[in-house]
């Protein structure tokens, strides 16, 4: 079904001009909201026959040599890479986009992108104004394998490119059955468009999360393993602790996939600054009871990381314990404001959950927190719209 689009918001400050909603018919049914990490289940026991299905594929396929060749592909001529894999996924969704090889080359070529990051928070700037062109920034939530959604958003907003820069935030997997092909379209328009495509971590991108199985929130490495291969869903794991966690747009919108922090302390000037080892890495596992007797403690910097993937915003003030799980927490209208005011910016924007609103949106704290889910119809099972918001410069917004 066709978007219906909303009109701009009064209440949005300065630069985010709109919020787009898929329409979804019915209204949002509550859910429960999925617990904090545990213990780890265990993938099905399929990587014999999936490898040889993977072997079945390269003599089936030419496979370039490099992901030199592949990238280049790429870089050549618009009309060839992503355009050609997106009108692949549009009609032909049936049959693999490419091969094991193809998609080992391609996800190894974004790796490459980000080893060169040197900070969690990503910086993005809305494009330049141009001629005949309408610069905006489209920020997406959790979309969480479901492809429809995400070639319905492209096609109502545009493809990435020079005057279009898409930032994704977080949970591109798990649950949905086409994470995998989602994750290959970002990334061959990141490589086509390096400035204009940007993914941010959600929780679910996570070594413990994609390893479970289906029913229990997972399903990415089984939905990898089944269609290509073990390695490159080793490529994904180590893609994922390399993605970035924050991002700053415009030097006014703060954007990260859970929330804000239980240290009233930390800072966007301490985000920047966190080591490597700190946050090119999965979050903490919860500590064992026997972890806790001897005294063990999560670090600040380890705290830091589990809230940004894993904190929801509540009515009250301060921070409390989730309704997520007993290390989750959940923070109030005070927490929001100070970590802006501080920082200078306007708007904190995040995903994470499906907005009670049933619209895709949700505005909270004094309207200076707004949640994003763009996963319509979540699961075959809540009857939510999915938004994106759409970020212009005040003077384009009107």
């Amino acid at each position: 079904m066709l978007p219906q689009r909303l009109r701009a918001l009064a209440q949005v400050p300065r630069h985010v001009a709109s919020i787009n909603s898929s329409a979804v018919s019915g209204t949002a049914a509550s859910s429960k909201q999925p617990q904090s990490p545990s213990e780890e289940p265990t993938v099905a026991q399929t990587v014999c026959r999936l490898l040889q299905e993977a072997q079945r594929r390269h003599r089936q396929f030419k496979v370039p040599e490099t992901v030199a060749s592949l990238q280049g592909v790429l870089q050549q001529d618009s009309s060839r890479g992503p355009h050609e894999l997106l009108e692949h996924l549009k009609k032909n969704l049936a049959n693999p986009p490419m091969t094991a090889s193809e998609a080992e080359q391609l996800m190894t070529a974004f790796e490459e992108q980000l080893q060169a990051l040197t900070s969690p928070v990503l910086d993005v700037d809305l494009p330049a104004e141009g001629v005949n062109a309408d610069p905006r920034l489209i920020l997406v939530g959790d979309t969480h394998g479901q492809l429809q959604d995400v070639l319905h958003i492209l096609e109502s907003q545009g493809l990435p490119s020079d005057s279009t820069v898409y930032l994704f935030n977080g949970d591109v997997v798990d649950r949905g059955r086409n994470a995998v092909e989602i994750w290959l379209l970002l990334a061959a328009f990141k490589l086509r468009y390096p400035g204009s495509v940007h993914v941010l971590r959600g929780n679910h991108e996570n070594e413990q999360m994609i390893t479970r199985p289906y029913k229990m929130g997972g399903g990415f490495a089984e939905e990898c393993l089944t269609k290509y291969s073990h390695e490159l869903l080793t490529i994904f794991k180590r893609v994922f602790k390399l993605l970035p966690v924050f991002a700053v747009v415009e030097e006014e919108v703060f954007v990260v996939h859970g929330g804000l922090f239980r240290n009233r302390s930390v800072n966007l000037a301490r985000l920047r600054t966190l080591p490597d080892n700190s946050w090119r890495c999965n979050y903490p596992n919860p500590l064992t009871k026997e972890q806790v007797a001897r005294g063990e403690r999560w670090s600040e910097d380890e705290e830091i990381m589990f809230d940004a993937q894993w904190s929801d915003p509540h009515v009250g003030l301060g921070s409390q314990p989730s309704p997520r799980g007993k290390v989750a927490v959940s923070f109030g209208e005070d927490i929001t404001h100070r970590f802006l005011d501080e920082a200078g910016l306007v708007l904190c924007i995040r995903s994470h959950r499906v907005p009670k609103s049933g619209h895709g949106y949700e505005f909270e704290h004094g309207n200076r927190l707004l949640t994003l889910f763009s996963a319509s119809n979540y699961g075959g099972v809540l009857h939510n719209r999915g938004a994106v918001g759409v970020i212009r410069r005040s003077s384009a917004a009107g």
